[in-house]
């Protein structure tokens, strides 16, 4: 099952409402980067953020995410 982070939870007071989606941590970080880079113009995400997103990661319980959302 897919895990679901928003993005105002890796970054404090950012009113963004994207939600990164990914089946494991290697493909949240991915979509987070490319988020950052087209959404926020930041070259990368930094480690302090990986390893924020991955602890996030490790706390969540699947079974509470909400379904993903395929695109027709």
């Amino acid at each position: 099952m897919a895990t679901q982070i928003r993005c105002a939870e890796l970054m404090p007071g950012c009113r963004c409402t994207f939600v990164l989606i990914g089946e494991n941590v290697d493909e949240l970080i991915a979509v987070a980067t490319g988020h950052a880079v087209s959404d926020h113009g930041m070259p990368a995400i930094p480690p302090a953020m990986i390893a924020k997103l991955r602890g996030l990661t490790e706390d969540r319980d699947p079974s509470k995410c909400l379904p993903r959302q395929r695109s027709a």
